[in-house]
């Protein structure tokens, strides 16, 4: 189950063979490395409706789970990756929307938490070459580190469990 979000092409040219995604097929545009022919490898899906795509939370560093549950919860919400900083770096976790409607939602659940102060959501777009989708977000927790945060993560995952329908 999940929503096409792009495209994976590769260059037939045996000395390029530079690979990129897009967002819809286009057989006859050219490589944009060499100019070569491409052809289509696979697509990108995404599962994204509220819990449809559970991550193995059991690869997941513990302090992380209780908010990626959470946030897999809302619709229109995925999430990719997570870090709970292992005490010397930021709390963070990446997800991505199906619509803007989706992030402004969570923009405005999070606006409405008691400690919004404490959380930040980033946009970040892809380097040039990568083979994933081109824009992701990123919730971090940008004044605590270590055990501070991981509480307040929980505070947070609990919170929106709570006021979410």
């Amino acid at each position: 189950m999940g929503k096409t979000i792009g495209f994976l092409m590769q260059c037939t040219n045996l000395d390029c063979l530079h690979q990129f995604s897009v967002d819809c097929v286009n057989l006859s545009d050219p490589c944009p490395k060499c100019g070569g022919q491409i052809e289509f490898l696979r697509e990108y899906k995404l599962a994204i409706s509220g819990g449809a795509w559970p991550p193995n939370y059991e690869e997941i560093d513990e302090p992380c789970r209780p908010l990626v549950r959470a946030l897999n919860l809302l619709s229109g919400i995925a999430t990719r990756e997570s870090c709970c900083g292992h005490g010397e770096r930021h709390f963070w976790i990446m997800f991505y929307v199906e619509t803007l409607g989706k992030l402004m939602s969570l923009l405005s659940l999070l606006k409405a938490h008691l400690h919004s102060d404490m959380w930040v959501v980033r946009a970040e777009i892809a380097p040039p070459g990568r083979l994933i989708e081109k824009v992701w977000f990123r919730l971090v927790c940008k004044t605590l580190a270590g055990e501070p945060s991981y509480k307040e993560a929980e505070r947070l995952a609990l919170w929106l469990e709570r006021n979410v329908q």
